[in-house]
């Protein structure tokens, strides 16, 4: 699963997502769906790390994107 620990969003300035993924490969995947969402552009993983190694660690990550505004 995901876990948000932080989202940070001011005017049109890029959002930052922070948060917790059960696995590494389940972080790389939620980026995909934020991608794939078209709610936000310009996804962008700034930050992937797991804590005990490997992929069965879980992985704190931090997100940079943009937020689609309507025209």
């Amino acid at each position: 699963g995901i876990t948000i620990t932080a989202l940070s969003v001011e005017g049109r300035q890029p959002v930052t997502i922070r948060g917790r993924a059960a696995t590494r490969p389940s972080a790389y995947a939620f980026f995909d769906r934020l991608k794939q969402e078209g709610t936000f552009a310009n996804v962008q993983a700034s930050s992937v790390t797991t804590k005990k190694g490997g992929d069965a660690a879980e992985a704190d990550f931090e997100i940079v994107c943009e937020l689609r505004h309507a025209s």
